[in-house]
């Protein structure tokens, strides 16, 4: 989702990160964010037992 789509909320801030495990390895970013694995994602909407 492009980020442009966002420019007038003053406060956002990107603070997780989805799919962590398939970025590719150049890509980072300078602030601590929370991160999720494909698995992790899964596991957090997936049917529940």
């Amino acid at each position: 989702m492009p980020v442009g789509l966002f420019a007038d909320i003053p406060d956002l801030e990107m603070d997780m990160q989805y799919f962590s495990d398939a970025r590719p390895s150049y890509y980072c970013f300078s602030n601590e964010t929370k991160e999720m694995t494909t698995a992790e994602i899964m596991a957090y909407f997936g049917p529940q037992p």
